[in-house]
């Protein structure tokens, strides 16, 4: 019998597998002590051992990792050598030997990385003489968890305050809206519920308030802040753009800016402009080092190589967790609109910046696709590379990019009652909305390829005139591409004469799904 049980009276909903047996020839029923799935028994022992919110240990791990403990990173050079970041080494977002933790398999285990990190969190209070409250009622109380939290992974010494409120402000917004995951191996499930009402900057006291501004400025490119930060790169060689390049970052906001300030980074990924997914967590596009500043990152054989010719933007958004180069955990989604009309705006701004700053460029061709403006395309390398933007599209990223401030109509789906969750085989009807002189609807959804490659394939096309919704029945079976009931669902708008206007993405979860079904047999997988 599966029952949703509160953990220590806080919002973390688990699923548990209550047993009943029998003593002896007694009639009366014995309650068995129940058991509880590895990650559910971590986060419930860390929790009363330590006293830490259940809802804050599950929080920092979907937030860094999304429950994932293997080191993340990509295979380089011809022998396939495995480099990532020290912050992708653990589910919490923290090095290794920071929670006294070696780099054996064992150690990948989230049951193991959650006890040593509870510890670690329970070392650094009792050495700050701190007690916090376990209740998470009053929203002081959650501000002191994911501030106190944010000066623990990025220290007031070695990190700007800047960083700190990034961490804390990720937090909050994971604690808002809840989560859901499912174990791709087992039936073990977690659900955070959003939390209700959310809790807003003005709940805080005026204290807390004016601890959580960020220090910026305006920036010589008007779609972009200026984020102080406080470092340069040490090196003779001056930047001298004369293109621009957009790479992607998949981690938090927090982990990408972290791991450009850490100067022994095994796999430094810089950039000069970071644009984030939404702006619920940094409310702009924010240039972090100047146009004259190298970056670097590792090329195809693990070296690091310093960029000395191009103006680099990062695309932030949690794209899947990668693990030697494999991308366990597919996120589609982790691009908007918002985000990508930004970079066209911060590009037009570049491309009136940069022919001031090199004359061998003009506005033409600082913002000619393919020569001017460059994508690190993922599809243009046998493995993935940090860096790479991975389900790039062109008919998407270079459509908006030309016309950032006029995409065309909107789109949007929206599933029953807002659930996440439905039973497999059942009929789900997905409302689609979009402006009247959209002329086709095609409805796809996310399949994996036996290389591992993820490929958008058709499942419905809808020939409209003169409407502004459609509700199509969705019936799945299948694990989906992250093999835990994951489904993702697109719907791509076009014109009358061919042309793209817009898209949308919603995601949902089946129970009682196909475990190890087949992989897509879609031609685009032979690309």
């Amino acid at each position: 019998m599966n029952k949703a049980k509160r953990l220590l009276g806080l919002g973390l909903t688990l699923a548990l597998s209550v047993g009943v047996t029998f003593c002896g020839k007694s009639s009366s029923p014995q309650t068995a002590p129940i058991i509880l799935p590895p990650i559910q028994q971590a986060l419930t022992t860390t929790s009363t051992t330590q006293r830490i919110p259940a809802d804050i240990l599950a929080s920092v791990l979907f937030k860094e990792s999304g429950l994932s403990g293997a080191p993340t990173g990509s295979l380089y050079g011809p022998t396939n050598t495995a480099i990532g970041p020290k912050l992708g080494e653990t589910a919490m977002g923290l090095p290794r030997d920071t929670l006294g933790l070696d780099a054996s398999m064992e150690n990948d285990s989230i049951a193991v990385q959650m006890t040593a990190y509870g510890k670690w969190v329970r070392g650094k209070l009792d050495e700050a003489h701190l007690d916090l409250p376990v209740s998470l009622a009053r929203a002081d109380d959650v501000y002191d968890w994911i501030w106190q939290l944010a000066r623990m992974h990025y220290p007031d010494a070695t990190s700007p305050k800047n960083l700190q409120i990034l961490f804390a402000m990720e937090l909050l917004k994971t604690l808002n809206q809840g989560f859901i995951w499912q174990d791709p191996n087992s039936s073990e499930r977690l659900e955070l519920p959003a939390r209700v009402p959310a809790i807003q900057i003005t709940d805080f006291s005026d204290t807390v308030q004016a601890n959580l501004l960020f220090d910026s400025r305006v920036s010589d490119i008007l779609a972009a802040d200026y984020l102080q930060l406080t470092y340069y790169n040490e090196t003779s060689v001056l930047n001298r753009p004369r293109r621009i390049e957009v790479i992607h970052c998949p981690y938090t906001v927090s982990n990408c800016l972290a791991n450009q300030l850490d100067p022994t980074n095994p796999a430094p990924l810089q950039a000069h402009y970071v644009i984030p997914a939404d702006y619920s967590v940094l409310p702009r596009p924010v240039k972090i080092l100047p146009h004259s500043t190298p970056v670097r990152r590792l090329n195809e054989d693990g070296q690091i190589q310093t960029t000395t010719d191009a103006i680099v933007i990062m695309l932030v958004g949690n794209s899947g967790r990668y693990v030697e180069g494999e991308r366990t955990q597919v996120n589609p989604n982790w691009y908007t609109k918002e985000q990508l009309s930004d970079l066209g705006k911060v590009i037009i701004g570049l491309c009136q910046a940069l022919p001031r700053e090199n004359p061998v460029v003009t506005t033409e061709t600082c913002s000619t696709i393919g020569t001017g403006i460059q994508f690190s395309d993922a599809s243009r390398h046998k493995r993935f590379q940090l860096g790479d933007i991975p389900d790039y599209e062109a008919s998407i990223f270079e459509s908006v990019v030309r016309n950032p401030s006029n995409i065309n109509g909107a789109v949007s789906a929206k599933l029953p009652a807002n659930t996440k969750t439905f039973a497999s085989g059942s009929p789900i009807s997905v409302e689609f909305t979009f402006i009247k002189g959209t002329s086709r609807l095609e409805i796809q959804r996310l399949e994996r390829c036996v290389s591992g490659k993820t490929v958008w394939v058709p499942i419905n096309t809808q020939y409209l005139r003169s409407v502004d919704r459609k509700s199509v029945d969705i019936t799945l079976y299948d694990d989906g591409p992250n093999k835990n009931g994951q489904q993702f669902i697109r719907a791509m708008a076009y014109a009358a004469d061919g042309s793209f206007m817009n898209w949308s993405n919603t995601s949902f979860f089946l129970s009682g799904f196909d475990r190890a079904t087949a992989a897509s047999n879609s031609a685009q997988c032979l690309d």
